[in-house]
């Protein structure tokens, strides 16, 4: 029996009420970047003003949206020579390293001299007929002009391959985050969580506050569960019951108040009493560690102990090298191809991928996979960082396949396949 958790504290701001039972979801709102390379040529945007064409133009948005509308400008970027005082600023090095996937030649998008910059809104029952429309044409906009988009509400930065991979149609966690947003007078040791990009389907954005530090991947995966129940639902309840793969338990909703920062209002926030189940489930898997040895070491470590089925047609690893080699051809090959077929039930896979710390040097993290497509493999962050800032555990990421360092197999029959970097690990 897992344990019952109490994520949030019972303190309520003075701004926040209780959520009457009924009330209603809120209209879609989102907003997309496109980074031309170098500049937005007159066939760039005459082809995305064509492809957006279903959402038309508008002056402005009101409170609450009772048709489709699209509001779209052209910015200078702060790598132009006359846009330096006030261009829209190009994701740099740092940042891509934190919010980019699958960033092809970014040396180009570091000269990047113009930007379109589009904001959409709709009613919520529209809301993914706008969401796949827009995607589309920015996914053929960037291929058209070999450049970049840019989520602008989670902040994530996509190269043409990886934004044309997202499906609009696909789990709702693969399109918004969980971040840190801490507000002036969150106590230290206390994390206040916020989700950033549920408006674009019609949610709300929800908030746990008063978060001990120690439980911010319990807390992430509790806001995925009330996320995916919510979104189902055309109402916001005062109580919600969740039974899902994440959590088990209630969730009580109160209406809160934005602060700097946050997206935008009305916010839901949370207090969730109950069972939490996806952390528990890689079990203790070994990590990772924070840092990898840069050339493998001179005295040979000890022999993993792997599964006949991840030595079959591999030569046995003596370095961490080739223990990683083994790693990605099997990802690349056997595993996908079963991925793809459908992983039987009790199944589980993750994958050891790279986040930045921010003394420069990197965290490796399990990601469970939850999709993949070409290149692209989505899933939420399955351990709890010990230095990187980058994501919190449970948080929905996407990673490009090349960025694997390695991979769990949890079989239903118990055993597990994979994780053979780690007897090279320091």
């Amino acid at each position: 029996m897992l344990p019952t958790l109490v994520l949030l504290l019972p303190r309520v701001s003075a701004a926040s009420s209780p959520m009457p039972t009924g009330t209603e979801q809120v209209d879609a709102r989102f907003a997309l970047a496109l980074y031309c390379n170098p500049t937005c040529d007159d066939s760039v945007l005459d082809a995305l003003e064509r492809d957006l064409s279903a959402i038309p133009a508008v002056e402005g948005f009101g409170e609450l949206a009772d048709a489709p509308g699209r509001m779209m400008g052209l910015a200078d970027t702060t790598a132009s020579p006359y846009g330096k005082d006030g261009g829209f600023e190009v994701p740099d090095a740092d940042y891509l390293a934190s919010f980019g996937t699958g960033v092809d030649r970014p040396d180009e998008l570091a000269r990047s001299e113009s930007v379109v910059l589009a904001w959409f809104v709709a009613p919520r029952d529209q809301a993914l007929a706008t969401l796949s429309t827009a995607h589309l044409a920015f996914a053929n906009a960037a291929l058209a002009s070999s450049g970049w988009v840019e989520d602008l509400d989670t902040q994530g930065v996509y190269g043409q391959a990886a934004w044309a991979a997202k499906d609009p149609t696909g789990p709702l966690t693969e399109w918004f985050v969980v971040d840190n947003n801490p507000a002036t007078d969150t106590p230290e040791g206390e994390l206040r969580l916020v989700t950033r990009g549920l408006r674009r389907l019609g949610d709300r954005d929800l908030v746990l506050d008063h978060v001990p530090a120690d439980s911010g991947g319990d807390a992430a995966y509790v806001l995925n569960a009330v996320a995916v129940a919510l979104h189902a639902r055309p109402d916001v309840p005062a109580t919600l019951v969740l039974d899902s793969a994440d959590a088990r338990g209630t969730a009580t909703l109160v209406a809160v108040d934005a602060v700097d920062g946050d997206p935008g209002a009305p916010l839901v926030q949370v207090t969730f009493k109950g069972q939490l189940l996806a952390a528990a489930s890689l079990g203790s898997e070994p990590e990772p560690s924070a840092e990898v040895a840069p050339t493998p070491p001179v005295t040979p470590a000890p022999e993993p102990t792997p599964t006949a089925a991840i030595t079959a047609g591999f030569p046995r690893p003596n370095t961490l090298a080739e223990a990683q080699e083994a790693a990605r051809a099997r990802l690349a090959s056997v595993v996908r191809s079963a991925y793809g077929d459908g992983l039987p039930p009790g199944e589980k896979l993750a994958v050891s991928v790279p986040f930045p710390n921010p003394d420069g040097t990197r965290e490796y993290l399990w990601v469970e996979v939850r999709g993949w497509r070409g290149s692209i493999i989505s899933g939420v962050v399955a351990t709890t960082p010990a230095k990187t800032r980058a994501v919190v555990a449970g948080q929905s990421v996407t990673v490009d396949q090349a960025q694997v360092f390695d991979y769990v197999w949890k079989k239903a029959d118990g055993t597990r396949e994979g994780n053979t970097t780690a007897a090279f690990l320091n």
